[in-house]
């Protein structure tokens, strides 16, 4: 299978990943040191929902604009975090953007300068890396043209000593990338045990 994530970018899975990293941020947050935070499989970083791919699937209906279109005054501080930083996206690049796992790194790290985080993003597939690099060049984050089983165990442990890594494969081999994964998190953990994945 060939997985393109601008078919499924704001679908349920897509804002409910992104409403726990929000809470995982905050969490790190919550002590007064620095951390690091990587997204393994950046993607673009920002997807555009007027997209021919999204428009094909219509899956965002399903969940990022649902949440935009509901009342979310009693929502969880998560959700309605997650429904302000779309505003903010939309508002600064585009009214159908939708924000992929980086942009939201890069956002945590904006709104919060002096918290000494370091956030980086690696993409494998060239194509993807140039669209992530273009979309994300100015905000704070890293952006690596590298592939996550390699470039995880070669950046970790960060000197930051705390950390965040953010791993969703596509999945296009499904057998051989899940035993990939799980040979990949057994190598981290045993490198770094203090990280969260």
């Amino acid at each position: 299978m060939n997985y393109k994530h601008a078919y499924h970018a704001g679908n349920f899975a897509d804002v409910v990943k992104h409403i726990l990293l929000i809470q995982l941020l905050n969490q790190l947050g919550q002590k007064n040191k620095p951390f690091y935070v990587l997204d393994a499989y950046g993607g673009r970083g920002l997807y555009s929902l007027s997209s021919e791919e999204a428009r094909k699937t219509g899956e965002a209906k399903g969940g990022i604009q649902a949440v935009m279109n509901a009342d979310t005054d009693k929502a969880p501080a998560a959700v309605k975090q997650y429904v302000e930083g779309v505003k903010h996206a939309r508002f600064v690049y585009d009214s159908k953007v939708c924000p992929g796992s980086p942009w939201w790194i890069a956002h945590h790290i904006e709104t919060n300068v002096d918290s000494g985080v370091r956030g980086e993003a690696f993409e494998a597939k060239a194509s993807e890396y140039d669209a992530l690099n273009y979309q994300l060049h100015k905000l704070p984050i890293g952006i690596q043209h590298r592939d996550a089983f390699e470039g995880i165990t070669a950046v970790i442990p960060p000197r930051e000593k705390r950390g965040l890594i953010m791993l969703d494969p596509p999945y296009e081999q499904e057998h051989k990338d899940f035993t990939r994964l799980i040979d990949l998190l057994v190598a981290a953990y045993t490198k770094w045990p203090q990280g969260t994945y």
